[in-house]
């Protein structure tokens, strides 16, 4: 028996909006909160006076996307999450600021000086530790040319 043409369009119509509404409802739970990140800003010293162009990254400490930023002439960085979104997930980061165009994450080499005066201790394998709050966060970064103590073992 063939099911006349306005009911078929009816079975149709209602396929095509069930998707169209699954479809949505996944997207929506895929989104992420924008109540994850927070606003991060501040500005980047070495011994005292500011640093400019430097790349400061924000790493975090339970995975997922890093934050970064430049420092402008007066030292003053602000966090991007994303190409449109600023600051960083919020909670614990791993904080390295290197000079530009050198990854963050690559150690120096014992004969590889630091470049553009920025001392290597502030990227690589060492980093500092700053936490991210919900919110506006100013996270001033002050530098110092001397390495800090490295902790010694005890026997």
């Amino acid at each position: 028996m063939r099911v006349p043409d306005s009911a078929n369009s009816r079975q149709l119509a209602k396929y095509y909006s069930l998707s169209l509404l699954l479809l949505l409802l996944g997207t929506i739970g895929c989104q992420r909160s924008a109540a994850d990140i927070g606003w991060v800003s501040g500005t980047v010293t070495l011994d005292g006076e500011p640093v400019s162009q430097a790349m400061v990254t924000f790493t975090p400490q339970t995975g997922g996307r890093e934050s970064f930023g430049v420092t402008d002439k007066s030292g003053v960085y602000k966090l991007r999450y994303s190409s449109q979104e600023m600051g960083a997930k919020i909670g614990g980061h791993e904080v390295r600021i290197c000079p530009v165009g050198v990854e963050p994450r690559q150690p120096l080499t014992k004969q590889q000086p630091a470049e553009d005066g920025l001392p290597g201790h502030y990227y690589g394998n060492d980093f500092l530790v700053q936490q991210v709050a919900a919110g506006h966060n100013t996270i001033d970064l002050n530098l110092s040319s001397t390495p800090p103590a490295k902790p010694t073992e005890k026997r």
